[in-house]
């Protein structure tokens, strides 16, 4: 059996996809743990094949490609169906790992044979500080040492799987699927809580199945298990203006889906006064988010949100109001400077 599956649901941005493989390649020269790498490509019109036959001497590749495209949901699925690893990580396609990563986490595995679920801190990284390289990117050459983290928590400690869940940790609770490994047996024994017409919704991110269907099997499989905190990262992610297709429904996410995603632990075990800090938080920018949706109806995902569980139910929350003074004070001072800046 293979130690790790790294397991890549993608669908074109082909250029990313080459880089993502040699970083994997880069990182597998530097340790002998068992890997393979599982693509699910979603019916690309990319020519994704061609990429992946490049690496195929140097990785032990499965490959699928779906017919049709089934959406992003089911895509992640069988991207983990297809694997055969002890531990499975799904990353994005735009996602590099970084030189020492397998090594690093071999060595990790072989102390911690307790853990079941690892959180990996991250580096954040600007597509136009990439652009200009050769590619496939050689991840060598890339300076990381400035670079902001994902997390700010700084200690790598072992914890309950819910002590993960916590806004000093993960600010958007674990919604990132690339900065989790997981024991994939868990994973399998827990797939029955995904809603299959749900998650068949081709609509990006209309229905929590569909958007976050690891958050509803890791809720459920891995409640009572302990985890590991990596703050020391073990990826660079890349960000700014790529080949996203949800930059636009961010501000529903935030406002939306996030707030659910405590409600799924909550119905898992996650401790009341936990579930109410939380919530809390994730609910800091409720009305700015709502105020972007209602301005961009056809774009933002405002069709998507239940008046009543995602609006009136969340009201309770202080952070709400108290973020809708800020943004309102801020739009104040924002049209003063301009029109400051106007006269004169």
């Amino acid at each position: 059996m293979k130690k790790l599956s790294i397991c890549i649901p993608t669908f074109n941005r082909s250029i990313h996809l080459n880089n993502c493989l040699n970083s994997i390649k880069i990182a597998k020269q530097n340790s002998d743990m068992p890997l393979e790498v599982c693509i699910s490509d979603n019916c690309s019109s990319e020519k994704i094949e061609s990429i992946i036959n490049n690496y195929k001497k140097e990785l032990d590749i499965v490959y699928n490609r779906n017919n049709k495209n089934t959406g992003i949901g089911n895509n992640i699925l069988k991207s983990v169906s297809i694997a055969s690893g002890e531990f499975a990580w799904i990353i994005g396609n735009d996602d590099l790992i970084l030189p020492d990563t397998l090594k690093r986490f071999s060595n990790l595995n072989k102390q911690l044979r307790d853990v079941d679920f690892y959180y990996a801190n991250s580096f954040h990284i600007e597509y136009q500080f990439i652009k200009n390289f050769p590619h496939p990117i050689d991840i060598n050459n890339l300076d990381l040492s400035k670079l902001k983290k994902f997390s700010g928590y700084n200690i790598s400690r072992k914890l309950k799987f819910f002590e993960l869940i916590d806004p000093k940790k993960s600010y958007e609770f674990l919604l990132s699927m690339y900065l989790c490994i997981f024991r994939k047996k868990y994973w399998d024994e827990s797939i029955d809580v995904i809603n299959k017409k749900l998650i068949s919704d081709v609509e990006l991110y209309s229905n929590f199945d569909n958007t976050a269907p690891h958050i509803k099997i890791w809720s459920k499989s891995f409640s009572n298990k302990m985890a590991y905190f990596i703050s020391n990262p073990l990826t660079a992610n890349v960000h700014g203006p790529r080949a996203r297709d949800w930059g636009n429904l961010y501000p529903f996410v935030e406002a939306v889906r996030i707030p659910q995603v405590l409600d799924c632990y909550r119905s898992n075990g996650l401790p009341f006064l936990k579930y109410i800090k939380c919530k809390n938080f994730a609910l800091r920018r409720f009305i700015p988010s709502f105020y972007y949706m209602i301005k961009n109806p056809k774009s933002s995902g405002l069709k998507f949100v239940n008046i009543k569980q995602d609006m009136i139910r969340n009201l309770i929350y202080p952070s709400i109001y108290f973020s809708g003074l800020y943004y309102f004070l801020r739009r104040v001072i924002i049209t003063i400077k301009k029109q400051f800046e106007f006269k004169f």
